[in-house]
């Protein structure tokens, strides 16, 4: 039998972790620009799902250099696909080895868009060494308060030592399905 393999399988490669996960809506003739921070140290991935077969993605690496669809043809570290899927929806990804670390940009360009707007999901994933470990509770009461904590590790030396000052942005859904972002803050704690 052969083991299908995947990154995590692979002794000397770093865990690939999502870090960041956006639904956004893009409106005909409109662009939208998200921003993802990286810290990856071999690969980054952005994938988009999107309603409309029309609209075009790009992405602007830290220094402002334009990633496309034409890219691969001339950058080896960049590597590109698109699916075409039943009801209109269109796969996205992009793939960029030797990444510079700092603040990526999708853009989502919906100027040829057919619809009025569709809705568009961007995920991001990075090969890296630190890691959010979440420690919330999963059960709770009605009206129960519910302290929202995680930890975050550098695990590069084979061990779970806490990145200190560090700062995270947590999504929290509510039970009537509204979401807010929070600011989580190290407690020097830990």
């Amino acid at each position: 039998k052969n083991p299908i393999l995947t990154p995590h399988d692979v002794s000397d490669s770093l865990p690939t972790q999502q870090i960041e996960q956006i639904s956004t809506t893009l409106f005909a003739n409109t662009t939208n620009e998200l921003s993802v921070i990286s810290d990856a140290e071999t690969t980054v991935e952005f994938d988009v799902l999107v309603g409309d077969t029309n609209v075009v993605m790009r992405i602007k690496d830290p220094t402002g250099t334009v990633i496309d669809f034409t890219t691969p043809a001339s950058n080896t570290n960049v590597s590109y696909s698109a699916y075409v899927g039943a009801s209109n929806l269109l796969a996205l990804h992009y793939s960029i080895n030797n990444p510079t670390a700092g603040i990526w940009k999708v853009v989502l360009d919906g100027t040829s868009m057919r619809a009025a707007q569709a809705t568009a999901n961007l995920m991001a994933f990075v090969d890296s060494n630190v890691e959010l470990i979440p420690e919330t509770g999963l059960l709770f009461n009605l009206a129960q308060d519910v302290v929202v904590s995680c930890a975050l590790s550098d695990l590069s030396n084979g061990t779970n030592t806490p990145v200190q000052n560090g700062v995270m942005t947590a999504r929290v859904q509510f039970p009537d399905g509204s979401t807010t972002n929070l600011t989580l803050l190290d407690d020097g704690l830990h």
